[in-house]
């Protein structure tokens, strides 16, 4: 590494680096003296923990309690703070250096992507009282105004080093960086999400997290997994069902292509179930190739056939099958159809 972060920074990368995120367990009353320390520094009233069992109770309370929750108190003091006197970082390049020097411990990769991933499940999930339409749109939105102890923790030592690198490392801006750091106690003591309302702070604990090879990846085991049972499945960090996840390739229904809408969904279908397979079950038939793509004719079951154009994406050698207009006949009217141009893309995407 070609900038020094200093000992401070280097210190909680070393504590973010031992969490381990296979453990969902949660030592609740450590997480509670985070927050008392956390609201205390920022000069807010202290409040209790509400804790939840899992990303959908989290969002149904969250959806419940909307009118109480006052996120914008802790940014309001961070930028309070963030004007006191003192110097800031003005090197760009010792700040960026620095920063992915504390990124690669408090595991962006991860969290960001799970995050995301959680946000699409609740948002299509329909159990504890999200049915309505209404309810399923909100919860992009109230999930959104969650606050993330990792990203807590990783802001905090990323501008630890930024100001070490940049010789900016003045008591003032020290004691702005630090007002974050209980949150780093938090995250380890097994906190993930947070909503910061009136009287209470409802939180999500951390799940247990499962990676193959660094990614979200579980093939007849889930990815994340909280403490009451509630489960997010991902394979090659797409997010898909528990019973695509889960059940094992041979049981699978060669037919859920037909229904996916989701272009990665049916892609991770084809990779598990297998494009010779599918090709069989569903009585495909080619009537027509040009280089990587064939257009099939499959049997939907109900007496007719309709055209999908089956795509190899040279990259990563994975099939794809996607349905196309039913009066398409060749290759080139399929992408015509599908891209607008009868020209191959150069990326499949």
């Amino acid at each position: 590494m070609d900038i020094d972060i200093g000992q401070n920074a280097r210190e909680i990368v070393r504590r973010l680096s031992k969490v381990d995120l296979s453990n969902a367990s949660l030592d609740a009353a450590r997480v509670q003296a985070a927050f008392d320390e956390f609201f205390k520094r920022l000069g807010l009233s202290p409040r209790p923990l509400r804790w939840t069992v899992g990303p959908t109770d989290a969002i149904t309370l969250a959806s419940a309690l909307q009118d109480n929750i006052v996120n914008g108190e802790v940014s309001d003091a961070l930028d309070v703070a963030a004007k006191q006197p003192g110097e800031t970082a003005k090197n760009a390049e010792a700040v960026e250096t620095a920063s992915y020097a504390a990124a690669s411990a408090a595991h962006p990769e991860i969290w960001g992507p799970l995050s995301q991933g959680v946000a699409r499940y609740l948002s299509g999930h329909t159990g504890a009282g999200l049915t309505d339409w209404r309810k399923q749109r909100e919860v992009g939105w109230l999930w959104s105004l969650s606050r993330s102890a990792d990203a807590d923790a990783f802001w905090a030592v990323a501008e630890l080093a930024s100001i070490h690198a940049t010789g900016c490392d003045t008591p003032e801006a020290r004691a702005f960086v630090e007002i974050k750091l209980p949150m780093l106690d938090a995250y380890e003591a097994g906190l993930w999400r947070y909503w910061v309302m009136k009287d209470v702070v409802l939180a999500l604990p951390r799940p247990a997290v499962r990676l193959y090879e660094g990614r979200l990846h579980g093939d007849g085991v889930p990815v994340a997994r909280w403490e009451a049972g509630e489960c997010i499945c991902f394979l090659n960090d797409v997010l898909v069902s528990e019973e695509v996840a889960l059940k094992p390739a041979r049981e699978l229904d060669c037919r859920l292509i037909l229904t996916e809408r989701n272009a990665e969904v049916r892609r991770e279908i084809v990779r598990k179930i297998g494009i010779e397979r599918i090709i069989t079950d569903l009585y495909a038939v080619c009537v027509d190739a040009e280089g990587n793509y064939e257009l099939l004719l499959l049997d939907l079951g109900d007496s007719r056939s309709r055209p999908f154009l089956k795509m190899k994406n040279p990259s990563i050698g994975v099939y794809h099958i996607e349905g196309v207009h039913p009066d398409c006949r060749t290759v080139r009217e399929a992408l015509a159809w599908r891209n607008g141009t009868e020209t191959p893309p150069s990326v499949l995407t």
